[in-house]
């Protein structure tokens, strides 16, 4: 078959596959927007003061139900994904955390620019996420 179908290949696992495609799409955007999620994430990680804080703003704000940051864990295939949604769930209460209590870096972190990296990143990896998660399912 392979003699008559040169250009045909076998994938084994294809959630492997679709994960390499992500780190490759990942490869492609500005490197500081995948440093912008991990500088979020673990500027939240380790300080539950921090995380109280936004916490505060976010009910000063008027949100319901308050969230927290995710932890980004690149080993993880979904981290990036369920960190990033997060961050766009929660940019206006962290533009309000970083102008209060962030640095000039960390207050350019969510700048309209920013904003459209992420957000463009976030619904490609989406595109990808649900296919990575139906393979990954044992009898598809």
């Amino acid at each position: 078959m392979k003699a008559n179908f040169p250009h045909i290949f076998v994938i084994h696992d294809l959630a492997h596959a679709f994960n390499l495609i992500m780190e490759a799409i990942i490869d492609q955007f500005p490197s500081e927007t995948v440093k912008i999620i991990t500088k979020i994430s673990a500027h939240f990680s380790y300080s539950s003061q921090r995380k109280a804080k936004l916490l505060k703003i976010q009910k000063e704000m008027g949100f319901i139900n308050t969230l927290e940051i995710l932890r980004y864990k690149s080993i993880r295939w979904s981290s990036l994904q369920d960190c990033l949604d997060r961050i766009i769930a929660l940019i206006q209460p962290l533009r309000s955390y970083f102008d209060k209590y962030g640095t000039s870096e960390e207050k350019n972190f969510l700048s309209r620019k920013n904003e459209s990296y992420l957000k463009l990143l976030s619904c490609l990896l989406k595109k990808l996420y649900v296919y990575n998660n139906f393979f990954k399912m044992k009898n598809y």
